[in-house]
């Protein structure tokens, strides 16, 4: 596949609508590590790749872009320069909202895995041990402080209708400020979460043949009662409070090179972006072929809608990538690159296999990431990968 030259510069996206000091591009460094659009097998001088041992080599995978190239995606508002935009949430909003919430989650667990890349230094970051399983509790529980501390929250309390992991989020951290919550689901949800849900003391409406049916009652239902709809109001300080990951990952190992993580609408990626823009590291965003916005974004030139057939779709399975994370990968010029759903499960077994991890298919990416050469870090790069959920049936992985 040929490898596409875009030059792309950020827009405004504020859900605050708020000013904020603005930022230009930073450079790509030509001495790097390499993003490889070829074979995924990884070719090291120092010895056998056991991560591409154990997965099984010689796989292709999608386009590699790197966002500091390509057009512009959207107009920038009116008086700023197309190299000056606004850029949510801000690094004080991760900092912010670190304060607001580290009494309420989990610290995050590190995991040395130096042995799976040899000469790199591997850290895992194990959020999916956070509170509910992923990290969508920090941003849930950074949405809540903040509506809470403006003294904002109706009687009729939040909505919730993902029917993803941010549901499941959302409740708990309505448990942990004594908020209402409402959560809407299709009627072929599978029971287990449903129960889930109501043990976190959220109210669980099951209606339509669809999540998009469970979507629209929610609207109805907010429209007509007060309640806020989480999903579509938190985007900034889910996103600051998904910031804090990095925040607490520097306090453990020190300096990092490079961050790898998981994309699907983007609200995780953008609360790291924001850190790691501040501390010069470098951010690789992992898609899966069946599952790519963020990807399609930067290579088509703006958000824009896309097909989702991916065994990770219950995680990363997000039609659009928000434009706060369009704009940090720009920013940041976050390397974009793709992985195949078999990747995804070869990678997923390996973390049971070697630490007895179990994660979802999608919490995988960064490792599959890694593993087939989507990315290919420097000799001694300090590399961290965001574990970041594991709402997943384990039964495939006892063989």
């Amino acid at each position: 596949m040929s490898r596409s030259a875009l030059q792309t510069r950020p827009a405004l996206s504020s859900r605050y609508a708020r000013t904020a000091r603005c930022r230009g591009a930073v450079g790509t460094d030509p001495s790097g590590p390499r993003i490889s659009t070829g074979p995924s097998t990884v070719k090291r001088t120092d010895g056998a790749n056991p991560i591409t041992t154990s997965i099984a080599a010689e796989r292709t995978h999608g386009e590699s872009i790197n966002a500091a190239t390509g057009p512009l995606a959207t107009a920038c508002p009116p008086g700023r320069p197309y190299d000056q935009p606004v850029l949510t949430p801000t690094y004080r909003d991760v900092a912010l909202a670190n304060t607001r919430i580290r009494t309420l989650t989990r610290p995050l667990t590190v995991l040395p895995a130096h042995d799976l890349l040899p000469g790199t230094r591997l850290w895992l970051a194990c959020e999916f041990l956070q509170h509910t399983g992923s990290f969508k509790a920090r941003g849930a529980a950074n949405f809540l402080a903040e509506l809470h501390a403006a003294a904002a929250v109706p009687a009729a309390g939040i909505s919730a209708s993902t029917g993803r992991n941010a549901d499941i989020g959302f409740a708990w951290a309505a448990q942990q400020f004594g908020v209402k919550a409402t959560v809407f689901l299709a009627l072929g949800t599978a029971a287990a979460k449903v129960e889930r849900l109501r043990a976190l003391g959220a109210e669980v409406r099951l209606t339509g043949a669809t999540q998009a049916d469970a979507e629209a009652a929610a609207r109805e239902f907010c429209a007509r009662t007060g309640a806020i709809d989480a999903y579509s109001h938190d985007e900034q300080p889910a996103s600051a409070g998904a910031g804090t990951i990095l925040l607490e990952l520097l306090d453990t190992v020190g300096a990092l090179d490079t961050v790898v993580l998981a994309v699907g609408a983007g609200g995780m990626f953008s609360g790291i972006a924001a850190v790691a823009h501040e501390h010069g590291i470098r951010v690789v965003g992992g898609e899966p072929q069946g599952s790519q916005a963020l990807h399609t974004a930067l290579a088509h030139g703006g958000v824009t809608d896309v097909d989702i057939d991916s065994i990770a779709a219950d995680s990363l399975g997000a039609p659009r990538v928000s434009p706060a994370a369009l704009n940090w990968a720009r920013a940041t010029d976050a390397h974009s690159v793709l992985v195949g759903d078999h990747d995804l499960v070869a990678a997923r077994r390996l973390l049971w296999d070697r630490y007895r991890l179990v994660v979802e298919h999608g919490s995988a990416t960064g490792i599959a990431v890694l593993a087939t050469g989507a990315y290919r870090p420097a000799p001694d790069e300090n590399v961290a990968v965001i574990l970041c959920g594991a709402n997943t049936d384990p039964a495939d992985l006892s063989g």
